[in-house]
């Protein structure tokens, strides 16, 4: 069964290789902490930072890409070599995990606008969705 999974690509790694004198590439995208890869060159022009909706397919282990596309809540690359929070998973709970998403956007605009410094983005973002948390957990008491 098909899985999806919307997030921020980390890392990419990109292996050649050649089997009976077949060549071929294994693009590898760390989104989340955990990677995602694919033998199709379809997935060529995705790029650090850039957001994406991967569907993939989980057979020992290796998480095989089916389809993927930018998301359209894109977070802006910050700045090369900068590193960006991968986004908050919450399989039970898709509002706060929505939240984090906007958060995460919003923070990372902030950047961009020079509103924050770079090095602040992750601490920034985890405060706001802590009390986010915090205050929904008031709230329904």
């Amino acid at each position: 069964m098909s899985e999806k999974i919307i997030g921020v690509i980390e890392e990419i790694t990109i292996k050649p290789g050649n089997t009976n004198g077949k060549d071929w590439k294994r693009y590898a995208f760390r989104i989340s902490g955990k990677t995602y890869s694919s033998f199709d060159e379809k997935v060529e022009g995705f790029k650090i930072g850039d957001s994406v909706e991967v569907e993939y397919l989980t057979k020992d282990n290796y998480h095989n890409i089916t389809s993927m596309k930018l998301s359209d809540g894109q977070v802006p690359v910050v700045q090369p070599g900068t590193a960006v929070p991968s986004p908050m998973s919450y399989k039970d709970n898709t509002e706060l995990s929505i939240v984090s998403q906007v958060i995460l956007k919003a923070v990372a605009d902030m950047v961009c606008a020079g509103k924050i410094e770079q090095g602040a983005f992750k601490s920034n973002a985890l405060v706001l969705v802590e009390t986010y948390k915090e205050t929904k957990k008031k709230l329904s008491e």
